[in-house]
């Protein structure tokens, strides 16, 4: 189908997004977050990350339990529907340097709206996440994991593989309602870049592409 290259290109961006919410909200908490960036393309001889766009809104079911969806306007403006939507739950606290722990199960979804094309990719997430000092300010690092349920990707090839692998180190910054976070994310990175159209840049050299994100979040 003729749009089917914009959604290999979202694949890509979408796995490639920031991860919604590392820790749980609290039993009837609120969250909106807006979050920018994207895999890094070289782009006339400068490298920078693409200006992607994520609106998301989260809700405290429990104090270990959040649910969470989002809505994609970069993506809306290429005529392509794209929203995830899942849930977190936190495993354990934090006990000195024992990590708080946390998993996401989630759903990805884009429609192409000219064609259209429904394509979903299910997602399960872990993180581990460490505060540090006097405040709530945390560092974490974890991965997520997509999986492809098609046999063939674009052009009816066959698919080259069904695991999308993708780790990815953090900071959040937390001062009273809002949280301020900085995200470095490797997408793929066991997958060579060489032959597709999109000049993806990636500290692994020629496999996968690093995806860079900033985001703000208001909770209520």
């Amino acid at each position: 189908m003729k749009h089917q290259w914009i959604i290999g290109f979202f694949i890509l961006t979408m796995a490639c997004a920031p991860t919604r919410y590392v820790r749980t909200l609290d039993e009837k908490q609120n969250a909106i977050g807006l979050s920018l960036g994207g895999p890094v393309i070289e782009f006339s001889g400068s490298k920078i990350p693409l200006p992607l766009s994520t609106l998301s809104y989260g809700y405290g079911f429990k104090d270990n339990l959040t649910l969470f969806g989002s809505i994609h306007p970069t993506s809306l403006a290429f005529h392509n529907l794209q929203t995830d939507f899942g849930a977190v739950y936190k495993f354990r606290e934090q006990s000195g340097y024992v990590p708080y722990v946390s998993g996401t199960l989630a759903g990805n979804l884009v429609i192409d709206l000219n064609d259209p094309v429904v394509r979903f990719w299910p997602e399960a997430d872990v993180n581990f996440s460490w505060t540090y000092g006097k405040g709530n300010n945390f560092f974490y690092t974890g991965c997520s994991n997509w999986f492809e349920l098609r046999k063939t990707r674009s052009g009816d090839q066959p698919q080259i593989g069904r695991w999308l692998f993708n780790p990815h180190i953090g900071h959040t910054f937390i001062h009273k309602s809002m949280q301020y976070n900085l995200e470095v994310k490797l997408l793929a990175p066991f997958r060579s870049h060489q032959n597709v159209f999109i000049p993806w840049q990636s500290i692994t050299g020629s496999t996968g592409a690093t995806g860079i994100y900033f985001s703000i979040i208001k909770t209520f």
